[in-house]
């Protein structure tokens, strides 16, 4: 890591507003499990936009953004790669992208091949992606992908014109605001950062990214405002791209440890969240092994793990050919069954 400021860029910012919009209800869903508010003038602004948007263009930006989630990672790349900085350089430029370039990338996304030795290529048979897909994420991503795949040129046309009519109808009321709000955030964004690296990556991030700091990889980190709760990253030999959501920084905040102590019974009072710390505890694991151990689907192990990553009792790191493993946090273990005990003799 040498001289890394978090920076925000509009082009990503417009990826992430865009995928928020597509499914609000469902992050809604997923993030009232966890102790984080939402920002009100993000909400208004998604309330505006539902009383303006035609139907037609809702129905597009759900079917095309929000029906294949994987989609935002291979635009947000797209733009770090090519080093696009506004929403309408990437408009153009993904206009120069062919469909079945795309469903490539947003195929590459999925790392079929990270947590499991068959060898699913995007040349494999339809049945067996939609197999892998569905495993790796959900039934309905997968018809949806088998679907974009068929059709990618089609697919391809319609998401070019959803992407500039929402640019043009929605996205530009509200570029200059957030412009002007995430200058302020971003300079806040680096004070932290930079007094403590390793802790800030930690807390936003619910993982362990030691060896990213430590090592020679180009590190990139990018802060968005409207994605909120989104945490994203990338990482090879030699770079590391993390995009974060600025609701994340919360994390710094939580008002009451004892409320976190509380989190902390219910979630152990799961039997398979307790038999995870166990494994956890003697040795660290990748996720698609413990997905297998238990016999679950992906989803619903990442479901589990989340509630343990949340509470920092668990944590993500990247291992060998960029495979994720998770390993416990015994000093936050710790801590938590201090402050529960301290909170059951009323010291």
């Amino acid at each position: 890591m040498i001289n890394t400021e978090i920076k925000h860029n509009m082009a990503l910012e417009f990826i992430g507003f865009i995928s928020r919009y597509s499914k609000n209800e469902e992050i809604h869903e997923l993030v009232k499990e966890f102790d984080l508010k939402f920002n009100e003038d993000i909400e208004k602004w998604m309330e505006d936009i539902n009383n303006e948007i035609s139907p037609f263009l809702k129905s597009d930006i759900e079917l095309l953004v929000g029906g294949l989630w994987i989609s935002q990672y291979a635009m947000l790349q797209m733009v770090i790669e090519n080093e696009i900085e506004t929403p309408k350089e990437y408009i153009s430029f993904f206009k120069g992208v062919s469909g079945e370039e795309y469903i490539k990338r947003c195929f590459d996304e999925y790392e079929m091949n990270k947590y499991d030795d068959n060898q699913i290529t995007f040349e494999s048979k339809d049945d067996d992606i939609f197999e892998a897909i569905k495993f790796r994420k959900d039934e309905e991503e997968a018809k949806n992908f088998k679907q974009f795949k068929k059709y990618s040129t089609e697919m391809k046309k319609r998401l070019d014109m959803v992407l500039e009519e929402f640019y043009n109808n929605f996205f530009i009321k509200y570029e200059e605001k957030i412009r002007k709000i995430m200058k302020e955030k971003v300079k806040l964004s680096n004070e932290k950062f930079k007094d403590d690296p390793e802790t800030f990556l930690e807390v936003i991030g619910r993982g362990d990214f030691s060896n990213v700091l430590k090592g020679d990889r180009n590190l990139k980190i990018y802060v968005n405002y409207t994605t909120e709760f989104d945490f994203a990253y990338y990482i090879d030999s030699s770079i590391c791209n993390i995009i974060y959501g600025y609701g994340m920084e919360q994390r710094f905040n939580q008002k009451k440890m004892r409320e976190k102590s509380k989190d902390f019974f219910k979630a152990l009072s799961d039997e398979k969240r307790l038999e995870i710390l166990r494994l956890l505890g003697r040795r660290k694991w990748f996720s698609n092994e413990l997905a297998k151990h238990f016999s679950l689907t992906s989803a619903t192990m990442s479901y589990h793990i989340n509630k343990l990553t949340d509470l920092g009792v668990v944590l993500h790191e990247a291992g060998d050919q960029n495979k994720v493993y998770y390993k416990i946090n015994k000093e936050k273990l710790k801590e938590l069954f201090e402050v529960a005990l301290k909170d059951i003799l009323g010291e």
